[in-house]
């Protein structure tokens, strides 16, 4: 059975995907710049964002992205929760092994060398998680295709073809205005002096404390680090920045199911639904920063036929004609979970250790 599902997903705060590397803010042009020998000691340091260079009428540009990988790894643990869910409302439970091969697609950093046996394929190929999102030691397929996340705009338009929404332009956007970067200082109250009453009655021996720990920021700002800079590694203080995606931003999202059955849609389809209502995209979701909401999701049958899946709050029409077969699909399946098949497919085979002499003297 193939599915497609397209959707919009439009920011609703700051977007923060960290990448790595070492980044500086141009803090004339408002441009987020590779560190080099160049920039180091004149421009602020930042922690950039994701970005995927593609080519356009005008160039290359370097816009904002949404790793598949990443959406792909948090629908993963949606799709377990729910599993492990409907195994608790029968009492049962999976052993840690087979916990971390659902949430995380390993349990260990090591696959299981042995051979998977027709048998072995056919009874996770039809297992409602295991057919969808595979993983564990046997390394099974995982068989939703995620795209990568691109902002919509001509230029993705252009490079992804039939692969965009099927109303990408009405959500097109100059990609070239989606970024921003802020300036932040962590101050430091103690060398401030800010509000001395409050420390002298707070602070044992503050006389002394107060003056030794001035001392030492002192000897240290004589001193340069290895960026050149005089800075004290005692104090707090700290003036860095941070490069964002704006609110109000919208990225094509795209999965292709390939799979053997309605209950496999059906729990693709809870998860999404979890997905969109409980995850914060990114880092600094303790400042805000994270949230999104899913527009426009349209499910694409064998047949060609489109229709749009979510309400109009966001959220999975779970009474709509063409989702119901599915539901009710994954509710039978959720039914008959047991933890046996989970166990025997998602972690590694016990294997007893012989000692030296035991397997010499077998070997002979």
């Amino acid at each position: 059975m193939k599915v497609r599902i397209n959707a919009i997903l439009k920011t609703l705060t700051p977007l923060h995907i960290a990448a790595p590397g070492a980044f500086r803010l141009n803090t004339d042009t408002g441009y987020v710049e590779f560190e080099s020998a160049g920039n180091k000691n004149s421009m602020t340091p930042c922690t950039g964002i994701q970005k995927l260079r593609v080519t356009g009428s005008n160039g290359n540009i370097s816009m904002p992205v949404i790793a598949a990988n990443n959406i792909a790894g948090r629908l993963r643990r949606h799709a377990a929760e729910l599993v492990l869910k409907a195994l608790r409302a029968k009492g049962q439970k999976v052993s840690i092994q087979a916990y971390s091969s659902l949430m995380c697609g390993a349990a260990t950093g090591a696959p299981d060398s042995r051979d998977l046996s027709y048998a072995e394929y056919k009874q996770s190929a039809d297992h409602p998680y295991l057919g969808l999102f595979g993983g564990g030691p046997r390394m099974l397929s995982r068989n939703v295709r995620v795209m990568n996340a691109l902002p919509v705009s001509k230029e993705t338009a252009a490079l992804m073809e039939n692969l965009t929404h099927p109303n990408a332009r009405s959500y097109q956007q100059d990609v070239n205005r989606l970024t921003q970067a802020w300036t932040f200082r962590h101050n430091d109250d103690l060398m401030d002096l800010s509000n001395v009453p409050l420390q002298e009655e707070s602070i044992e021996n503050y006389v002394e404390a107060i003056q030794s720990r001035q001392v030492v920021i002192m000897n240290e700002k004589g001193n340069e680090d290895e960026n050149g800079k005089k800075r004290s590694k005692t104090s707090t203080f700290a003036f860095s920045s941070l490069e964002f995606v704006i609110p109000g931003t919208h990225f094509d999202l795209a999965f292709n199911l390939d799979v053997a059955n309605e209950a496999q849609i059906g729990l693709f389809l809870m998860s999404l639904d979890s997905f969109v209502s409980k995850e914060r995209m990114g880092g600094h979701s303790r400042n805000g920063f994270g949230a999104f909401v899913l527009k426009d999701v349209v499910m694409t049958d064998e047949d060609g036929k489109e229709t749009n899946i979510f309400d109009s709050n966001g959220r999975l029409n779970q009474m709509a004609g063409s989702v119901k077969p599915y539901l009710g699909a994954w509710a039978i399946a959720a039914a008959n979970l047991d933890t046996k098949v989970i166990e025997e497919m998602m972690t590694m085979p016990t294997i007893e250790k012989k000692g030296k002499k035991a397997a010499k003297a077998e070997a002979e």
